[in-house]
């Protein structure tokens, strides 16, 4: 509220309003792509990276 000089409701309102647009606009790219993130795969890469077993994904 000090930053933005708003209320609450109105910030609340605009971070649904952004996070609804991104979701609209990139829903393709935010799908769990299930031919190419296979678990085999995504073990393959935490063992290269040396991560231990609770690792199931990675932020690019």
């Amino acid at each position: 509220m000090k930053i933005f000089g708003k209320r609450r409701t109105w910030q609340s309102v605009v971070f649904n309003d952004v996070i609804k647009h991104l979701v609209t606009r990139y829903v393709k790219k935010l799908e769990w792509d299930f031919q190419h993130l296979t678990y085999h795969k995504l073990q393959t890469y935490a063992e290269y990276v040396g991560a231990r077993a609770s690792v199931w994904g990675f932020v690019d």
